[in-house]
């Protein structure tokens, strides 16, 4: 996995990728049976499902908090997250039939019902309904998570757009920083201008994210990391665990500069300056306090820490100290496939979910057409508490699938089930007409038959 070379007459670590693993016969069986029994559905019906479940809707309180005398609320709360989420418009989810469904109406509701707050608090019942499902509990046990970015292309003109070729062509876009648990669900979201550095947002959205899981590990690709992020997060008492991806080589770091790291000698002798962490030690820990007591916004202390990319001398100070942390997570790394392998999983799990928000946000081509910070905000949550809301549902019907497979002699064990993913997606219908319309059988938690379940 890695090895010590001499590249230009110096000795560096040079880390090798790690190999896939190849699915084996009964695993691949295993998976294909799963996608024939799960049924086939338009996404329409997944979010009324969820609901009858749920009862996510009534996270959803009028701005002026006042009760509503509008009759089926619920149906066009359903009908303007799927709009949002699919990126499609109100037109294609309205019907001048139905008082629910009519554009006004529609219009009316996401002005006044869908906001930030609403959104949390419905994703909130999804993440504390999910947590609770076995499958949830053997993919996780919701104490590591990773964080990354989903990049957006606004057509439109707007104060929060970047150009970044790489990413957005000859237009500007915007950054969508997600967080997402080793149970796969998205547990929060923020709206980042342009392609700013990830590792300037990651700590501030790990310490402000609302839900009920408290993950205490956090993983991030190669760019999502600096030494000053590992201070930070070392000083709060959470394991930062990037990716790492340097066929260049890589840096060790050393305290005692006569002490005798054998093979490792030649590849450590950088030193990590002690008094610089003494002499700011008290400033280190009135900083620590004031992230953990919420008093700074953590996106702006970094900033303020590393001006113009200049540090201060804090900022240096904090530095020194996360290279401790990043060595000793370096080491870790390179020694042990297994911990390697579980950064890498989080980080697939992460964009594996990517893949199915991108499906979801299908209309315009999938560009964000909306030109302010809230209004990004909001749908791009909206777009979050549909794809778990759909992680929720598949898991649902996979822990159905699951208890069906034992019957026809399946080995169904908590290895075999850590195997699957609740991030499929090839059996819903996202684009067409939209109906909702509940189906009572579904009522008190009853589920929808298998499709082929009479077929081995």
């Amino acid at each position: 996995m890695a090895q010590v070379k001499e590249v230009d007459g110096q000795e560096k670590i040079i880390v090798a990728k790690l190999r896939k693993v190849r699915e084996q016969k009964d695993e691949a069986a295993f998976k294909s049976r799963v996608r024939h029994l799960i049924p086939k559905i338009d996404l329409s019906d997944i979010l009324l499902e969820v609901n009858q479940q749920l009862q996510l809707t009534q996270c959803f309180s009028h701005v002026s908090e006042s009760g509503t005398k509008m009759k089926h609320v619920d149906i066009s709360i359903l009908a303007v997250l799927l709009a949002e989420a699919c990126n499609i418009g109100l037109s294609p989810v309205a019907k001048n039939s139905s008082n629910s469904l009519k554009y006004d109406r529609l219009m009316y509701v996401d002005h006044q019902y869908l906001r930030i707050d609403t959104l949390a608090a419905a994703n909130r019942r999804i993440i504390n309904a999910h947590k609770k499902l076995k499958s949830a509990l053997i993919w996780g046990d919701g104490q590591m998570a990773s964080a990354d970015g989903i990049r957006y292309v606004t057509p439109k003109r707007s104060l929060y757009s970047r150009s970044n070729p790489k990413y957005f062509g000859r237009g500007r876009g915007i950054t969508f920083y997600n967080f997402v648990s080793d149970q796969y669900i998205g547990f929060h979201g923020m709206v980042v201008a342009g392609t700013l550095r990830d590792s300037l947002y990651l700590l501030e959205g790990f310490l402000n994210q609302g839900s009920s899981l408290e993950p205490t590990q956090i993983m991030t690709d190669t760019a999502g990391y600096s030494d000053l992020v590992f201070g930070l997060f070392g000083l709060l008492g959470f394991q930062f665990s990037p990716r790492i991806a340097n066929s260049q080589g890589t840096k060790l770091w050393r305290i005692d500069s006569t002490a005798d790291y054998q093979v490792l000698n030649g590849v450590s002798q950088n030193r990590i300056n002690l008094r610089l962490i003494e002499e700011h030690w008290e400033d280190i820990l009135r900083v620590a306090g004031s992230l953990k007591s919420g008093k700074v916004n953590a996106t702006e202390l970094t900033q303020a820490l590393q001006r113009e990319g200049h540090p201060t001398a804090l900022g240096k100070a904090i530095t020194e100290y996360g290279k401790v942390y990043k060595t000793k997570h370096q080491l870790r790394y390179l020694s042990d496939e297994i911990y390697a392998r579980q950064i890498l999983e989080q980080l697939n799990k992460g964009e594996a979910r990517h893949a199915l928000c991108r499906n979801i946000f299908y209309g315009r081509k999938g560009k964000l057409y909306q030109t302010y910070f809230d209004g990004m905000e909001e749908q791009l949550n909206a777009l979050s508490l549909v794809t778990n809301a759909i992680i929720y549902w598949n898991t649902v019907y996979l822990e159905k699938i699951v208890t069906q497979m034992q019957s026809e002699g399946f080995d169904c064990s908590d290895d075999m089930i850590g195997k699957l993913s609740p991030l499929m997606f090839e059996h819903i219908n996202f684009v067409g007409k939209y109906t909702f319309q509940y189906n009572e059988a579904l009522e008190n938690g009853h589920l929808r038959p298998l499709d082929e379940a009479d077929e081995k």
